[in-house]
């Protein structure tokens, strides 16, 4: 397939009818995703998928108009029976920081969710995130950067003074009056008098 044509194109799983409108350059037939559901969706009951092409093209520009409409017309976002958590508005070319009027429209954007759709995403990525291990070479970088990074003494201070400006908090069940960390860790439901 010619690398100048644009895709999108509807996936439906054989097994479960789960749903996934995406876009591509790359042969839409061979092409897994992207979504993270989809993609976590696949792995756990397999690739065993059907395409469908909704729409292909040369012309890059039409593709987010498209991608947008065809988004309404299913409902992906809000609908069960599909794994997308966005809309699909094609390539996504933005390099660089956002203006602060582009980050004050998109705090406003989501700022205007309604609780069900908040309830929704969250519970979406929780699930999405569940179950989830890193791969022991991930583990060994992780571990390797927080063993070599070096700390700022003002990132020490700040952390000193956040739990010195904490009041003292006593354990309802001995008594004992300490600070928030230890108390947390060694009494109120860890306590041995309780």
């Amino acid at each position: 397939m010619s690398n100048n044509i644009y895709t999108l194109y509807l996936k439906t799983h054989n097994r479960t009818g789960l749903k996934y409108l995406g876009y591509t350059k790359q042969d839409p037939y061979t092409y897994k995703g992207s979504g993270v559901l989809w993609l976590k969706h696949i792995k756990e009951y397999t690739n065993d998928v059907s395409t469908a092409i909704l729409y292909q093209t040369e012309d890059a520009d039409s593709i987010p108009s498209v991608g947008i409409h065809l988004s309404d017309v299913y409902n992906i976002v809000n609908n069960p029976w599909f794994a997308n958590l966005k809309i699909e508005s094609g390539p996504h070319l933005f390099f660089g920081n956002h203006s602060l009027a582009a980050k004050r429209k998109m705090s406003e954007k989501k700022l205007n969710y309604s609780a069900e759709r908040k309830a929704d995403i969250g519970k979406r990525i929780s699930d999405t995130l569940t179950g989830f291990k890193h791969s022991d070479e991930t583990k060994a970088k992780m571990a390797h950067h927080q063993k070599t990074r070096v700390r700022k003494k003002s990132s020490y201070d700040k952390a000193s003074a956040t739990f010195k400006a904490m009041p003292p908090i006593e354990c309802p069940h001995c008594g004992k009056v300490g600070g928030v960390t230890g108390m947390r860790s060694w009494h109120f439901e860890n306590c041995r008098n309780k």
